[in-house]
């Protein structure tokens, strides 16, 4: 039985680490107690502001327009069904044959966005012992 502390982070750490100590074959099971033991130094560092290309993804793009939709949204899956049966070839033409207005949109979509990130997470040191107890 899998007693939940309430941090589904440390709780995927814990199942990789088991995982990772006893390489179960397949089909097969196993139970038992260990424990780990950890030793660390560990730093973050600060926030700060990156350059992010094409923010908007076209499945984001997508499921927005499939939200805000209201009665268009079949036209939509029209359209996606369409675009998706097309081959290498008329996808090219289509793009290289939009309006202004269609290419300016498509412009936009590609430029870069900044987000601001967390900062990154290192540990100088880190040694750990993983010890068997069940037996």
């Amino acid at each position: 039985m899998i007693q939940k502390i309430g941090n589904a982070k440390v709780e995927s750490a814990v199942k990789d680490a088991i995982k990772a100590h006893l390489d179960i074959a397949e089909g097969a099971s196993a139970s038992g107690f260990i424990i780990i033991n950890a030793e660390y130094t560990v730093t973050r560092g600060l926030g700060y502001e990156k350059s992010v290309p094409q923010a908007a993804c076209p499945w984001t793009l997508l499921a927005y327009a499939l939200k805000i939709a209201g009665f268009q949204r079949e036209r939509i899956v029209e359209i996606v069904q369409a675009v998706m049966a097309m081959d290498d070839a008329q996808r090219k033409e289509m793009r290289e044959d939009c309006s202004e207005v269609v290419a300016a949109a498509m412009a936009t979509i590609g430029t870069a966005t900044i987000r601001q990130v967390a900062g990154m997470q290192t540990f100088p040191t880190l040694t750990y012992t993983i010890e068997d107890a069940s037996a």
